[in-house]
């Protein structure tokens, strides 16, 4: 069984969720020759991870309470995540990675499908339609050359801002959140997301900066609490050392 790190605040507020999610999607990599794919090989930091997992529970304690569903959704969002990103850096190194991919993504609709959660796929299936195209328009302008600072937004915004805002949302409906409240966090999540991804692809600071203080407006909607406190540290991480991005969670 998979141990999580000790982790930086308010990240070590989820702890127990995020290790389950670990001990859930270690089991979910047995193939059927009985090996096991390592998912703790295939990401590169802990970020990359439980970022998304660990905002889904978050956004549902903002409104609600975690329960067997958000964890499930946890794990198909990082399913998802794993997925696209395997095929997107790894695509060059022959069809093994792609059949990782692919498999990943299998492993999502099964979730998906055992916790009767099938109403959700459109949505999602929009977002993997994105993320494959911010890949494709990557791709694109690397090879012409010509990669602007707009560029950069459309493609921070496909590449992790979606994912990030229906991630936020899902967390906040699967834990009976208003639709309000959802729309808030979509909102919440696609500027959190979308400054992340820019900070992961060298953004300039201007940029940067006004979705982070779009982010912040967007969470500062909601009452005063501890769990809104929480959102708000998430925040406070990435402004005091953006160039630690991927070091965020682990104290």
């Amino acid at each position: 069984m998979y141990t999580m790190p000790r982790l930086k605040e308010p990240f070590d507020t989820v702890w127990w969720e995020l290790q389950k999610i670990a001990s859930m999607i270690d089991e979910e990599m047995q193939i059927e020759a009985g090996n096991k794919l390592d998912y703790f090989d295939i990401k590169s930091n802990w970020m990359d991870k439980f970022f998304y997992p660990a905002m889904l529970n978050l956004s549902a304690r903002l409104v609600g309470r975690i329960n067997p569903r958000t964890i499930a959704m946890a794990c198909v969002i990082e399913f998802i995540n794993m997925a696209s990103q395997t095929h997107m850096k790894y695509s060059n190194k022959g069809p093994f990675p792609v059949l990782i991919g692919d498999f990943l993504y299998a492993k999502f609709f099964l979730i998906l499908h055992r916790y009767q959660m099938l109403e959700k796929l459109e949505k999602l299936s929009r977002v993997i339609c994105e993320i494959n195209e911010a890949g494709v328009l990557s791709y694109q302008l690397d090879f012409a050359g010509r990669t602007k600072q707009f560029d950069l937004c459309t493609i921070a915004r496909k590449e992790r801002g979606l994912l990030m805002a229906e991630t936020c949302r899902l967390g906040c409906e699967l834990a009976g959140g208003s639709e309000t409240e959802a729309e808030k966090l979509y909102n919440f999540g696609l500027n959190l997301g979308t400054f992340w991804g820019l900070i992961r692809r060298g953004g300039e600071n201007r940029a940067v900066n006004k979705f982070w203080n779009r982010a912040e407006n967007y969470i500062l909607l909601f009452p005063s609490s501890p769990e809104r406190n929480a959102l708000e540290k998430v925040l406070d991480l990435f402004h005091e050392k953006p160039e630690d991005a991927t070091k965020l969670m682990v104290g």
